[in-house]
């Protein structure tokens, strides 16, 4: 008869101004009275820790002594003890408080009170809770919490975060293990997080990314990826192969597939341009070696095994079988019993590749949304110089590297990491060991001490950087990652243009009408009439020589010996349909039009013809500016100082018919070209 309407009796009523020092007082007192979560109880405690969230908030901006409460009677405290509580509807209570977080550090804007909030480690125990993640809210609420706390990091914050003594940073860690969640917008949380994370440029904060946590995280990110693709090849083929009504149905599950493809790819670019050293080697190693060129480049030519080209396997030896060796190596076996040839010939059939389109169209997508110099340099000069007997030379060289530091474990394929990405955090999550993990001891494998102080030098062979794939893995952090692996490309390319001309014989060929540097001489002791007779004779002789089908039969040729090339080229033939030859189209405008690719490569592509060609146009040009001069009243004299040489403006001869084939076949009746086939042909 005599109960108080209060919760607990006495005097303690409830506050009427919900906005107050008492009201938490009093809700404080709540939390005390109800330390066990228990059926009747919880829809309580859900008021109380929403109310509690009100009131921290309002005191953030009219009243201090708000936070000064909250922190003396240390209410987190009791938070935690809540979430670690089993009983029965706990897990009810547990969303209501990570919304009560997620509210708080959301809406908190005094540096100090935040500052308060993070002092002691209550906020990392929260992290590193055992939630209940099989509950799709606990999820959601976790994940925003987490992407709330990474949008306050900062210089200064990142030390309530990231403990350099004890090499723990779980808003990290723990993000991280949910890359590769099945609800896409987990998935765009934790990238978020991660660039968040990224952009604080905390040098031992990074430094723990790279030893801990890099290595295991992109590569399993890049299968991860790779898993997409291969869905999405399937599904592509899916409606290749039944072309009916009922086949269109996986349409929306193709737009999803591509879409998560091309957020992956907008998310590596961000991370690219960041501009961090440490990262951008460790991300750019695994993109080439495991995904780009293995799955990508590789399946241009899936669908046409070399069997038709002049190297057959007996001559070249297989890059799966370098690599093979080169992992018993490193795993201590004898290099002197390799795997056979046959076993790695059956393994061929099974190895991982999309069909030929999407290869085509996953490509261009990445020379449209990526510009980093490393990865689109690399990518770029397979797909335009490399060969088959260059595959096995440069891997050669670098099977050399490897074996004398024996350091990586990263292959040149497509494959499963070897541990999941929390186990290798596990495994790596002991204090009482070196913090290097074992799948990536970045840029020391090519001779780059990262404690070394001069950074600015490197180990590489020059003949492997002239006969291999363009690494970048040697990148210093001092120099600028584009402009060194420019450098070295340019190098590459310069040492190509030497050794032709170094081949080009002094003395003039049979027939061909290019003169000599001898018969030049000569010229000066000759009449004016003479010199008129042989510049026709030459230019007569060159004509002859140097027409459209001996430059398109010539470029035939030497497009055999690059396998990537020619099957883009191969597939811009419309006679069928413009399928492959729209992809083909786009991936040679995104690659031409790259910022990132170097105009020396693309003049490989747009001009590619030989040196010898180029001087005979410019002699022809030459010889007929001295005569015009001569025929104008020129001093005597004046025939023999020399002309400078035009420009050369040479073309692709054979790119050039491709894209008139098609333009030609569009203005045909029957014609399948589409009009945007059309419009990037032009």
């Amino acid at each position: 008869m005599f109960r108080s309407r209060s919760w607990f009796g006495g005097g303690w009523g409830r506050p009427k101004n919900p906005h107050s020092l008492e009201r938490l007082k009093y809700l404080h007192n709540i939390l005390c009275k109800n330390t066990t979560v228990s059926e009747s109880n919880r829809g309580t405690l859900v008021e109380s820790l929403r109310c509690i969230a009100e009131i921290l908030i309002w005191g953030d901006q009219n009243d201090s002594s708000v936070f000064d409460f909250f922190l003396e009677k240390n209410m987190l405290s009791y938070f935690l003890k809540i979430m670690r509580q089993k009983c029965g509807g706990s897990s009810y209570v547990c969303v209501q408080l990570l919304q009560t977080l997620n509210i708080l550090f959301e809406n908190i804007r005094n540096e100090t009170s935040l500052y308060y909030l993070l002092s002691n480690n209550h906020v990392n125990s929260i992290i590193v809770h055992k939630f209940d993640f099989s509950d799709e809210e606990v999820m959601a609420y976790y994940i925003s919490f987490l992407k709330t706390l990474s949008l306050k990091l900062n210089n200064h914050t990142i030390h309530f975060f990231y403990n350099e003594h004890t090499k723990d940073f779980p808003l990290y860690t723990e993000a991280i293990k949910f890359f590769n969640h099945s609800e896409s917008m987990v998935r765009i949380a934790v990238r978020t997080l991660t660039l968040n994370v990224y952009r604080v440029q905390d040098a031992s904060m990074l430094r723990f990314i790279r030893d801990r946590t890099a290595a295991p995280y992109f590569s399993n990110l890049v299968w991860f990826i790779g898993k997409h693709i291969l869905e999405l090849d399937a599904c592509v083929r899916n409606d290749a192969d039944n072309l009916t009504l009922s086949s269109h149905q996986s349409q929306q599950k193709l737009d999803d597939l591509v879409a998560e493809h091309l957020d992956h790819l907008h998310y590596i670019n961000d991370i690219l341009c960041l501009n961090i050293p440490d990262l951008n080697d460790v991300l750019t190693e695994h993109l080439l070696h495991k995904l780009l060129v293995p799955l990508y480049i590789y399946s241009l030519t899936s669908e046409t095994r070399p069997n038709t080209s002049p190297y057959n396997k007996e001559q070249i030896q297989s890059i799966e079988v370098i690599t093979r060796n080169l992992e018993a190596i490193l795993k201590g076996k004898s290099s002197e019993s390799p795997f056979s040839r046959q076993m790695v010939e059956s393994d061929e059939e099974t190895k991982p590749s999309v069909s030929c389109v999407v290869a085509l169209f996953l490509l261009s997508q990445v020379f449209l949304i990526i510009t980093h110099g490393p990865i689109v340099h690399a990518l770029a000069w397979i797909i335009l110089q490399s060969d088959v007997t260059v595959f096995e030379d440069g891997a050669t060289k670098i099977l050399e590297m490897y074996i004398s530091n024996a350091k990586s474990n990263v292959k040149l394929e497509f494959s499963k990491p070897q541990l999941s990405l929390e186990k290798a955090l596990e495994s790596s999550s002991g204090h009482d060991r070196d913090y290097t993990t074992p799948e990536y001891t970045g840029p020391k494998t090519f001779g780059y001490d990262l404690d070394n102080t001069d950074q600015s030098s490197c180990d590489l062979d020059p003949e492997l950087v002239s006969t291999s794939l363009p690494s970048t893995s040697h990148i210093s952090e001092s120099s600028s990652i584009a402009n060194d692996s420019t450098e070295d490309l340019v190098t590459q390319i310069h040492s190509v243009k030497a050794s032709v001309k170094e081949n080009m014989p002094d003395s003039p060929l049979p027939d061909s009408g290019i003169e000599s540097s001898s018969s030049k001489i000569s010229e000066s002791n000759i009449t004016d009439e003479e010199k008129q007779k042989l510049l026709s004779a030459s230019s007569s002789a060159s004509t002859e020589k140097i027409t459209l089908e001996n430059i398109l039969e010539r470029q035939s040729r030497e497009i055999e010996k690059r396998p990537f090339l020619k099957t883009i080229l191969d597939s811009l033939d419309c006679n069928e349909n413009d399928y492959k030859a729209l992809f083909a189209l786009c991936l040679l405008f995104a690659l031409i039009n790259n910022k990132g690719v170097n105009t020396e490569l693309l003049d490989t592509l747009l001009c590619p013809e030989p040196e010898e060609i180029a001087n005979s146009f410019s002699t022809i040009s030459t010889t007929d500016g001295a005569s015009r001069q001569d025929e104008a009243g020129k001093e005597p004299g004046a025939s023999n100082t020399p002309v400078p040489k035009k420009p050369m403006q040479s073309f692709n001869a054979l790119l050039i018919h491709k894209l008139l084939a098609i333009t030609n076949l569009a203005c045909k009746p029957t014609s399948k070209v589409r009009l945007v086939t059309l419009e990037l042909s032009v």
